[in-house]
């Protein structure tokens, strides 16, 4: 009798945790769609185009700042473990922030540019804002150990309050691509202080530091940067790839429009993707040794995902103009263009949520690194083709098709693997 109390006080608990997430999200995007209009009225096409550009490198960047071991304080039982991990993650994120600034400051200097690509000053605030996203990610990990998910999604949302609206004000006041980089460097600044003051600075994790330990504690958990940084590398590199060669190719007004398409339509996605995704892995996780459980609950979700976006994707192909006009307003008719491609593919990738944890819940990673390095290729052959021979509509129409092909085969194979196996 208790032991049952004592479960569903926990499924409880989880429950609530996951609610106060979910709301955090809901709010996020909220303000990211209240803005989008703001944005796009106060901001150029170049000045967003410069800001994606660098924010893609950053991305890109990120995936290797820390190696990956911050993911492991959460998993990691013994609490001095986990501060000597924690330790090591900003050991290593500083080390790298300060590399790339001084590489990235030694390409300013050398004043060179890459196709329509040139490396100006604004790119001496890559080294930093990787710094603060590293910073923020880590703590956040932290945050997720102790289970502390009200902070989180606190921080989540005094982020994005920040980031907006200090890009508005400083683009009032006429500072460009510089207003944007400037306003996401001081949300980071802010939420990772929020994080500290209000949840990590009693938590002493310099206490009993051992300089030995910490080696001794990177090769203990040397699997993180081993498997897991080149898989985020190949994934985070393939989804950034359009706006650095679209930017290569086109130049920074293209992927001006191109960030803000992609800024309007991964909003449904955004809001709804990653907690069904969450809720199917559980789902599927508790069904592997059921297979005809788990082929049926993939069926399930394959179809009822294909109707909730069904409908979106036909308004958004005939209606783009529209909507884009009455959103962002008449400039951004080639956004609302791309956009009406584009949605098809996001379309496909959110109804593919469910494979996705497939990988993960029957432990193929094997497969799912294979997947990403070969999609990657993928995408890359088609922008620099696309680049080459054809204008930029006709480059986005190919690429929408070959994430459509890649998204219908994931699904195909992970429901052939759990027939299969039934």
């Amino acid at each position: 009798m208790f032991s049952n109390i004592s479960k569903i006080l926990s499924q409880s608990i989880d429950i609530q945790n996951i609610g106060i997430l979910t709301l955090g999200v809901f709010a996020t995007q909220a303000i990211a769609i209240i803005s989008a209009p703001i944005i796009a009225r106060i901001f150029s096409t170049e000045n967003i185009g410069i800001f994606a550009l660098l924010m893609a490198l950053v991305g890109i960047f990120s995936t290797f700042s820390s190696l990956k071991y911050e993911l492991a304080i959460v998993i990691e039982k013994d609490t001095k473990v986990a501060n000597m991990l924690e330790i090591l993650s900003y050991f290593i994120l500083l080390t790298a922030s300060l590399l790339i600034s001084l590489i990235i400051g030694f390409l300013v200097e050398l004043n060179i540019s890459i196709g329509s690509i040139i490396i100006d000053e604004s790119y001496y605030f890559i080294g930093l804002i990787t710094l603060l996203i590293g910073v923020f990610t880590i703590q956040t990990n932290r945050l997720n150990r102790e289970e502390n998910y009200t902070l989180i999604a606190i921080s989540n949302l005094i982020n994005k309050i920040a980031v907006v609206s200090s890009q508005v004000i400083f683009g009032l006041l006429g500072m460009g691509a510089y207003g944007l980089i400037i306003g996401n460097i001081f949300g980071y600044l802010v939420s990772t202080l929020v994080n500290y003051f209000f949840g990590l600075k009693n938590s002493k994790i310099l206490n009993n530091f051992i300089l030995q330990n910490l080696f001794h504690t990177a090769r203990i958990h040397k699997k993180f940067p081993r498997y897991t940084v080149g898989q985020s590398f190949f994934n985070t590199t393939s989804h950034q790839l359009p706006v650095i060669l679209l930017g290569y190719y086109y130049g920074l007004d293209y992927v001006g429009y191109y960030w803000m398409a992609m800024r309007v339509i991964q909003i449904p996605t955004l809001l709804f993707g990653e907690s069904i995704r969450k809720v199917f892995y559980r789902k599927i996780s508790d069904s592997t040794e059921q297979l005809q459980e788990a082929l049926a609950i993939y069926k399930k979700y394959i179809f009822v995902l294909s109707l909730i976006i069904f409908l979106p994707v036909i308004i958004i192909f005939f209606f783009n103009e529209y909507i884009f006009s009455f959103i962002l307003g008449k400039d951004w008719l080639i956004s609302a263009e791309f956009a009406k491609w584009l949605f098809i593919w996001i379309g496909v990738g959110f109804i593919s949520q469910p494979a996705s944890a497939v990988v993960l819940a029957f432990g193929i990673n094997k497969f799912g690194f294979y997947y990403d390095l070969t999609l990657l290729f993928a995408r890359m052959l088609v922008l620099v083709i696309g680049g080459l021979y054809f204008d930029i509509l006709s480059t986005i129409i190919a690429y929408t098709i070959v994430g459509v092909i890649f998204n219908l085969a994931l699904i195909y194979i992970c429901y052939r693997f759990i027939s299969k196996k039934s």
